[in-house]
């Protein structure tokens, strides 16, 4: 059910599925991220990017755009406690605040069918 991702198997290893492969899963978490999840830092290589995370006994469930990820060192039952940050606008993901989808480019954000602009 869940792929291994390759592209980050040694700095970030996590796992993902994609929305049209469980479209009711992808939604059940879309839903938890949006009313129970948090802002929060995340570095990769030189780069900090925010993103909004759920915490789950088990894993960290985050969205970017049709993807969704889950890490298993980062769930409750480790010891992780999530904390709640203040995004002032630097270095975050472009967002779309009507489905809570982050994008790798303001151009992906643009083409997204919620967008209202």
């Amino acid at each position: 059910m869940w792929h291994k991702a390759k592209t980050f198997e040694t700095t970030a290893p996590h796992e993902y599925i994609l929305e049209h492969e469980y479209p009711e899963l992808f939604a059940r978490v879309r839903l938890a991220i949006e009313k129970d999840g948090v802002s929060e830092p995340f570095r990769i290589f030189r780069s900090i990017v925010w993103s909004r995370y759920v915490y789950t006994d088990y894993y960290r469930y985050w969205i970017i755009e049709d993807v969704l990820n889950r890490d298993s060192r980062y769930g409750l039952k480790q010891g992780i406690r999530p904390v709640k940050h203040e995004v002032d606008g630097r270095g975050t993901h472009p967002f779309c605040g009507a489905c809570s989808t982050y994008f790798m480019t303001e151009k992906r954000k643009r083409l997204h069918a919620c967008n209202t602009v």
